[in-house]
């Protein structure tokens, strides 16, 4: 039995065009058998008849046109279909109260569960496995309506790359490795990644979340593990600096990250060349962070450590004597659609002094969030900051709480991505 093939194009400017059509069909023609193809020949002809006839009335007129329109986007839609292009958002927006000491303030914020955000993302597929790709991501509070991220335009991301067999390369505005690996255990506005000094923290006190000028590297995903590297030639956004700290902001970043059924580990590193920009010279600083975690299905446990050199207060530059420490717990407890969080860190010698005045803290927080659909989701967080004699960790400014005293929050919101 003779396998049928492609039919072929179905509009031939003559009958001609048609008889050589014939002529190049394969041995015993395009279809099945020779019947057939004569009554696919004759509806050919038909066709041919109303296409080009000398007198063609309106309406046939009319349907050649839509017909000829129709092979047009036919002809082009595979082009089209190698390509995508998404715009794509977060709307996060909450009411919430916060308490630093005897300060407190209530009002409506932003990106409690998610950052509120507006993107363009798009590949176009080069052939062989090869991708161009590029985000343009930006931040805005939804309380104001103001761009957020220093008031930029695409302030979370703003790259293009390819990305193929060999893994993605990327050059722009990026996460670094660090950052993205704080992520995993968690960096939203009431975690203490967010809270505290980490170079990889999300909030006003991280130093290297993300990166300008960054050239990336991630590779394929080999059973389960990824490796990503990362050099910013200058957070800051500018690649030369001809004051006092001409590295400042330079740094090299890596994690690696193994994912694989319902085990999660990473490991990642960020080393910064010169992180005070007001002093001469080059004050080095690093920083390193462990996560583990394990979904046993009733329940997701994920552990975190991180130890970080400070920048500290010395009018020198020099390194502080301690580094600062954090271990942190939580677990996720699944209820239907609903889920809950409880986790306990403690962080130890935030300023990094040797002194003899303790500056640690512990944080108690509770989440919660309930999917009303893959897209839509209410949520809720409490975070507890108690600060020891030396360590006045908090909010914001308008109610960070002097050392010694203790600090709250409290948000309900509702998260919509579309």
């Amino acid at each position: 039995m003779k396998v049928c093939r492609p039919y072929g194009a179905l509009f031939y400017s003559n009958e001609n065009h048609l008889q050589s059509w014939k002529n190049f069909a394969p041995r015993g023609g395009f279809c099945c058998n020779r019947g057939s193809f004569q009554k696919r020949r004759l509806a050919e002809k038909n066709i041919l008849s109303v296409l080009w006839a000398p007198n063609l009335t309106l309406e046939i007129i009319a349907m050649k046109k839509t017909l000829i329109a129709l092979a047009v986007l036919a002809a082009s839609g595979a082009a089209v279909a190698q390509s995508t292009f998404t715009l794509y958002g977060v709307a996060d927006v909450n009411v919430e109260r916060q308490k630093g000491g005897t300060n407190s303030v209530v009002g409506i914020g932003s990106g409690g569960l998610n950052g509120s955000r507006w993107g363009l993302r798009g590949s176009e597929d080069l052939g062989n496995g090869l991708k161009g790709v590029f985000v343009l991501e930006s931040g805005y509070g939804i309380d104001t309506g103001n761009s957020q991220q220093g008031n930029r335009l695409f302030g979370r991301q703003a790259y293009a790359g390819l990305e193929g067999a060999f893994g993605s390369f990327r050059l722009g505005r990026q996460y670094t490795p660090i950052g993205n690996l704080a992520d995993v255990y968690g960096n939203k506005l009431y975690d203490v990644f967010y809270l505290t000094p980490t170079y990889a923290s999300s909030g006003p006190l991280g130093l290297a979340y993300r990166s300008d000028n960054a050239v990336t590297y991630k590779t394929p995903n080999l059973s389960g593990l990824t490796i990503e590297a990362q050099y910013g030639f200058n957070v800051n956004g500018a690649e030369t600096n001809s004051g006092t700290s001409p590295k400042q902001g330079r740094h090299f970043g890596i994690n690696g990250m193994y994912v694989n059924g319902p085990i999660t580990a990473g490991l990642g590193y960020i080393g910064l060349e010169d992180a005070i920009a007001t002093i001469a010279g080059d004050q080095k600083r690093a920083e390193i962070l462990g996560v583990v975690g394990y979904d046993f299905g009733f329940v997701k446990v994920m552990g975190q450590f991180s130890q970080t050199e400070v920048v500290g207060s010395s009018p020198t530059g020099a390194k502080p004597d301690n580094e600062m420490e954090i271990y942190g717990l939580n677990a996720a407890f699944p209820f239907g659609a609903a889920t809950i969080t409880p986790g306990f860190a403690q962080v130890k010698d935030i300023s990094g002094s040797s002194g003899s005045v303790k500056d640690d803290a512990k944080f108690f927080t509770l989440q919660a969030t309930y999917e009303l659909s893959k897209r839509t989701a209410l949520y809720s967080n409490l975070t507890i900051v108690q600060n020891e004699a030396g360590a006045n960790l908090g909010f914001n400014t308008t109610v960070d709480p002097a050392n010694d005293k203790d600090s709250s929050g409290i948000q309900f919101g509702i998260r919509h991505r579309f």
